[in-house]
Order: structure tokens, then C-alpha cells, then sequence
């Protein structure tokens, strides 16, 4: 399904807020209250700090990296920055991004459109508070990367599909030009989308600090 947290919510009417499932040899565990969340995954997170064997994205960021070492070493950076007392000093960033999301809702056209604009919105209070880059208010080459290589890694992380890899991780040997292969072609093209994410803001920030 495009939209599978809909169907786990219609799942939990029925079923109730903590519902398992078994997919292949993946286990799923689906999460509908907030309460069960922070008791389970905040409050017990040492005996749920691992994270799933998503064989499509395992090592893209900290979210997807598996317990260890490194995830612990990446966590502490960024609890360094983004922790209550240190986070604040993004407010105006956030505020300036938000009044700038605010004009462009102001456009008929864009009250009825997908919700592009607020996925915008985030990227590019990411990029300023990192980077100090400043995205343009539209069209701008480093958003449009982020938002492109988002969607493909959407749609390859989803329960359903990484539990038919999982089970089957030689679909990953098929040579990317075999008919449905398009995960193998789309990662081609995220790699270097993700390059280029990567290296442009970070650029952009060597020269602000030069200057």
C-alpha cells in the first residue's frame, strides 16, 4: 500500500494499539498509542535500542544503523546539538522557514497540492542549521535532491518489502536491467543523488567559513 500507516491504524480499531504481525521471516511489531510508545521504546530503551535488519537502507543514517559503537558515537553528536539546551538557538531559523512556508500557502494553488511545501519546509531548516545554506524559496537543486532520494528510500524501506528481501536476499543478485529490478536502478540513481547532497552543503559551508 502507498499509505500502510492507514491501514495499521484501521488495524488498531480492531485489534487494538499493540498489534504484531509476521511477514515472511520479518516479525513487525505496530505501535498505535503514544503511551505504549514512550513506555516501550523511551522508558525500556535498552531492551529496545537495536534497530530492524532493513536490508534496503541498513547503513543510510543513524535511524536504520544497527545498535553498536557507531550508532552511539553518532547519537552523542547529535544529542549534543539537538538537546533542549542547545537546540533553541535553531528558533529563528525555524521561525524564518515557517513565515516563508506561511507566504507560499497564501497561493491558492498551493493549499491544494500535495504536501510538498512542508516536506520543503523541513529540508531546508536542516540545511540552514547544518550548513548555514539558505535554500531558495523554490526550485532549489539541493531540496529537490533531498526530496527525490526521500521518496525512493520510502518507498523501499515499507514492512512488506523489506521482508520479501530479507527472505529472499538473492532478488539483491538480479542484475539491475532485469524486468523488475527498478530497486537496483533506483539505488544507482540515489547514490549519486546522495553524493551530491552530501558534498554541495557541505561546500557551501567550507566557503562561508573561508569568507
Amino acid at each position: 500500500a502507498s499509505a500502510p500507516w492507514l491501514t495499521y491504524y484501521e488495524w488498531s480499531k480492531v485489534y487494538g494499539d499493540l498489534v504484531y504481525s509476521r511477514f515472511f521471516n520479518q516479525d513487525i511489531i505496530i505501535i498505535n498509542s503514544e503511551k505504549i510508545a514512550k513506555d516501550l521504546l523511551e522508558d525500556r530503551s535498552s531492551n529496545y535500542s537495536d534497530r530492524p535488519n532493513v536490508v534496503t537502507i541498513r547503513y543510510f543514517n543513524t535511524a536504520f544503523m544497527p545498535y553498536g559503537d557507531r550508532w552511539r558515537l553518532q547519537r552523542r553528536f547529535l544529542h549534543q546539538s539537538l538537546k533542549a539546551g542547545s537546540a533553541s538557538r535553531f528558533v529563528p531559523v525555524q521561525q524564518s522557514k515557517a513565515h516563508e512556508l506561511l507566504r507560499r500557502l497564501l497561493v491558492p494553488r498551493t493549499l491544494y497540492r500535495s504536501p510538498v511545501p512542508v516536506r520543503r519546509l523541513i529540508s531546508s531548516v536542516n540545511m540552514e542549521s547544518v550548513y548555514d545554506y539558505d535554500s531558495l524559496s523554490t526550485n532549489d537543486h539541493v531540496v529537490d535532491i533531498i526530496e527525490r532520494v526521500l521518496k525512493m528510500v520510502l518507498a523501499v524501506v515499507s514492512p512488506e518489502v523489506t521482508a520479501i528481501l530479507g527472505a529472499f536476499p538473492i532478488v539483491l543478485s538480479i542484475p539491475s536491467w532485469f524486468p523488475g529490478m527498478g530497486i537496483k536502478r533506483n539505488a544507482a540513481l540515489c547514490k549519486g543523488w546522495a553524493k551530491e547532497w552530501v558534498e554541495l552543503p557541505f561546500k557551501h559551508a567550507l566557503q562561508r567559513m573561508v569568507s
